[in-house]
């Protein structure tokens, strides 16, 4: 009788997924445990203070007003504060 040459399994790399243990409660049954502790990140944002962005007009032509110096996005609200009158609330439109 002959015997069968057999080569042996090759490696996995350290880290494969084929080696890690499946998390706590992956078995399939109910809803899987969240990674993101919600209620402190809740309670982290609510405790934020917002930091103020400030620029200057550098010109005004009509009802368009150009800025620099504030970091905005598209439909963002602004405030343009005007010595010695309220301030004047602007959309970021382009």
């Amino acid at each position: 009788m002959k015997a069968a040459a057999t080569t042996p399994p090759a490696a996995r790399p350290a880290g494969d997924p084929a080696d890690r243990t499946p998390p706590a409660g992956a078995h399939g049954g109910g809803d899987p445990p969240s990674i993101l502790d919600w209620e402190r990140l809740q309670a982290l944002v609510a405790a934020t203070e917002p930091r103020p962005s400030e620029g200057w007009v550098e010109e005004v032509v009509g009802l368009a007003v150009e800025a620099r110096g504030p970091v905005s996005s598209l439909g963002e609200l602004c405030w343009i504060h005007r010595q010695g009158l309220p301030p004047v609330p602007a959309e970021v439109v382009g």
